[in-house]
């Protein structure tokens, strides 16, 4: 179901999943996610955004509501079985309680705040988690003590255009108030305070947004390059972690790592120009 859903939250995962399952052409809409490198270094180092606020790409949702293809509408109600008992063709997705998502779901995702995806079937409740997937089934009352107090109405009302400008690849043409030239000079991140936590926060979002790159761009990439590059990502992203961990203190380090990920990115657009040319 979440095969090759590259979403920065839990309601990006679910909402692409369900357009997947019509049979939607999904990797179009990675393709708003392309921005310039220097932007998110200066959003993620420079400006120290935590990875769940992060605000430099659109949110596939707000892109998907903007084109008409769905409504998605966040409500409070204290009694979630009484959402059920309404007949509606809309799916729901529910806010659960952070005991659970990680007692239950086993999931680990850096925001407070996790949706699953619920269904209802005679007495009992399906629920499917997107990261790590996996499908819970659940009685009423279990329902309502997991629940925790919003939810989601998300209703798919049309295809998702092929042709439309707000899903294709372009440059990345967004103002922002940090010149950031490549490759970068340790004496840049020297003035960074936590730097190992706002790397590895930088190489987090770096690592989906070239997933959704490679995943959009497939047509014209080949199967070896796109596994080469995502292995690639997860790699810095794991080394990036590393050094977080460690509380490493080498600039050096750091720097080497962003530029390869600047290199990285470089390669793919190159390679994609060349083809078009």
């Amino acid at each position: 179901m979440f095969e090759n859903i590259y979403g920065l939250s839990c309601i990006e995962n679910q909402v692409l999943a369900q357009l997947k399952l019509q049979g939607m052409n999904i990797s179009a809409l990675y393709g708003a996610s392309n921005i310039d490198l220097g932007k998110l270094f200066y959003q993620m180092v420079v400006k120290g955004e935590k990875p769940e606020c992060f605000s430099a790409a659109p949110k596939i949702q707000d892109v998907l509501k903007e084109l008409g293809v769905i409504s998605l509408q966040l409500k409070t109600d204290t009694n979630i079985i009484s959402v059920f008992d309404m007949i509606s063709n809309e799916k729901k997705l529910i806010k659960v309680k952070p005991d659970f998502v990680k007692s239950k779901l086993y999931a680990r995702g850096l925001r407070s705040d996790h949706y699953v995806l619920v269904e209802k079937t005679d007495d009992e409740y399906k629920l499917f988690n997107d990261i790590p997937e996996t499908m819970i089934t659940v009685k009423e009352s279990e329902l309502q003590n997991i629940y925790d107090g919003n939810y989601f109405l998300l209703k798919i009302l049309r295809d998702l255009p092929d042709n439309d400008s707000s899903c294709s690849f372009k440059k990345d043409k967004d103002k922002y108030n940090y010149k950031m030239t490549f490759p970068i000079l340790p004496e840049i991140l020297e003035q960074i305070n936590d730097i190992g936590v706002k790397v590895r926060n930088f190489f987090w979002i770096y690592k989906i947004l070239l997933y959704r790159l490679t995943e959009y761009c497939s047509p014209s990439l080949s199967a070896e390059v796109i596994n080469e590059k995502r292995n690639m990502a997860d790699n810095m992203f794991a080394r990036s972690e590393y050094l977080n961990l460690k509380k490493s203190t080498d600039i050096i380090k750091y720097c080497d790592l962003i530029n390869e990920a600047y290199r990285a990115k470089n390669e793919i657009i190159s390679t994609l120009n060349g083809r078009s040319a």
